[in-house]
C-alpha cells in the first residue's frame, strides 16, 4: 500500500515573503517567477495569492514518488478533457522509471461539489514548465551546478578570497530553492 502527499501545483516557496529592509517583499527570483507565471496565464498569481495557494484547486495528492517527480518537472499532467489527464514522464525516453508511466486518470468530484478539484490552467502551467525545462535543458544544467556546489563542499575547496561555496548553498538553501522554487525543482 503506497502513503499518499500532498503535492501543491504551484507551491508556497514561490510565493513566501522575504524580508527585505525590514519590509516583508518578494526576494528577487520569486518576482521573476512571477513574471514568467504571468507570460503563461495572468490570472495565475491572483489564484495562489495569501492563503489561496492552500485551496483544493492547488493540489493534488500524489504517492511520494511521484510528488517527488511531479515537485521536479519530471512529469506533468496534460489536460485531456473534463478533470481527465494524460500523466507522463516529461522526458518520455527515460531510462530510469520509479512508476510506469503514461496512464490516463479522471480526478474525482465531491458529489455536491463542496471542493475544488485542481485547476485545469494551473496544471496547464505547471507542464508548460515542465516541457520549457526539458527542451531548454535548464533543468539539468541546474542540477549539475549544484551537484558540483556540493561536492566542493565536501572536498572543502575554498577560494583564494577564503570563500567556499558553502556561502551559495547556503544562499540557495534560504532561499528556498535546493527544496525548489517549485517543490524540489532546480529552478531558481
Amino acid at each position: 500500500m503506497a502513503f499518499l502527499e500532498v503535492a501543491h501545483i504551484i507551491p508556497h516557496s514561490l510565493m513566501s515573503l522575504t524580508s527585505i529592509d525590514e519590509d516583508p517583499k518578494l526576494a528577487e527570483h520569486k518576482q521573476m517567477a512571477h513574471k514568467i507565471l504571468n507570460m503563461f496565464n495572468p490570472t495565475a498569481i491572483p489564484l495562489i495569492s495569501g492563503t489561496d495557494i492552500d485551496r483544493p484547486m492547488n493540489a493534488l495528492t500524489l504517492t511520494k514518488d511521484l510528488h517527488t517527480l511531479f515537485g521536479r518537472f519530471q512529469i506533468a499532467f496534460e489536460y485531456i478533457g473534463s478533470h481527465t489527464y494524460k500523466i507522463d514522464y516529461v522526458k518520455r525516453d527515460r531510462l530510469l522509471r520509479l512508476v510506469k508511466l503514461p496512464v490516463t486518470r479522471t480526478l474525482y468530484l465531491t458529489p455536491d461539489r463542496n471542493i475544488d478539484p485542481p485547476s485545469v490552467d494551473l496544471l496547464k502551467i505547471h507542464h508548460a514548465i515542465a516541457k520549457i525545462l526539458h527542451l531548454s535543458a535548464a533543468g539539468g544544467f541546474i542540477d549539475e551546478f549544484l551537484k558540483d556546489m556540493e561536492e566542493e563542499m565536501e572536498g572543502g575547496q575554498v577560494k583564494s578570497d577564503g570563500k567556499s561555496r558553502i556561502d551559495d548553498y547556503v544562499r540557495f538553501k534560504l532561499a528556498g530553492c535546493l527544496d525548489g522554487c517549485f517543490e524540489d525543482v532546480s529552478v531558481c
